[in-house]
């Protein structure tokens, strides 16, 4: 919702950097005032992994089709919500790593990567609370090495950096109020919503992937 509002006011080019400097302050807020209830061991194998997708990423960035990507992505996330059916798949070794690389090198070319890790919280079996820090201390890493990347790359965030500090701001003080929200919500009510908003968001990609990818093909 985020990445569309800010799509109306500021070029692709700049879009995505500064869409990864307000989702760095946004999860980083949400994780400090959740800190307690972060899985350190997720959190940590998941920035090794988000740091070499970056690094790889920064090699590609811009040159594959938007349009392409996103039905991509919007598939692979359904297909990793329903993915807990098949219980004879066994655990993958450092699969936190994996999903940091693989997350990381997307963010690059999509902005908005919660929805691609968002199914493998829901597996993880983690209580509401822990979800969201988690994902959210996850987030800051995914959105510091993107950030990092487009700075070697040679973005100026000068322009734009009114912007990011009232966006910051703002997102610091729906961080305290979601904080106090969620407290309230029950967890089986928030899981659901949770899975519905995650499938809501994917099919929305992917229709908007092959609206563009049919027009521009």
């Amino acid at each position: 919702m985020l990445l569309l509002v800010m799509a109306e006011f500021l070029s692709f080019t700049a879009l995505i950097p500064v869409h990864g400097v307000n989702q760095f302050i946004t999860h980083f807020s949400r994780a400090a005032v959740s800190f307690r209830n972060i899985n350190y061991r997720i959190s940590l194998q998941f920035a090794i992994g988000a740091a070499i997708g970056a690094i790889a990423g920064s090699n590609y960035v811009l040159q594959i089709s938007e349009e392409l990507f996103k039905i991509l992505l919007g598939l692979f996330v359904l297909f990793s919500l329903f993915l807990p059916k098949f219980r004879t798949i066994k655990p993958i070794p450092g699969k936190w790593s994996i999903i940091g690389a693989i997350t990381s090198f997307c963010g690059l070319f999509v902005g908005a990567t919660g929805i691609l890790i968002a199914p493998f919280f829901v597996n993880e079996g983690l209580d509401k609370e822990k979800l969201v820090a988690t994902k959210a201390a996850c987030q800051v890493f995914i959105h510091g090495s993107k950030v990092t990347a487009f700075f070697f790359l040679g973005f100026v965030l000068g322009p734009y950096l009114l912007l990011i500090i009232m966006m910051g701001i703002m997102s610091f003080l729906g961080s305290l109020t979601a904080k106090h929200l969620l407290s309230k919500i029950h967890e089986r009510h928030f899981l659901l919503l949770f899975k519905i908003v995650i499938i809501a968001l994917a099919l929305r990609l992917t229709g908007i992937g092959l609206y563009r990818w049919q027009w521009t093909g």
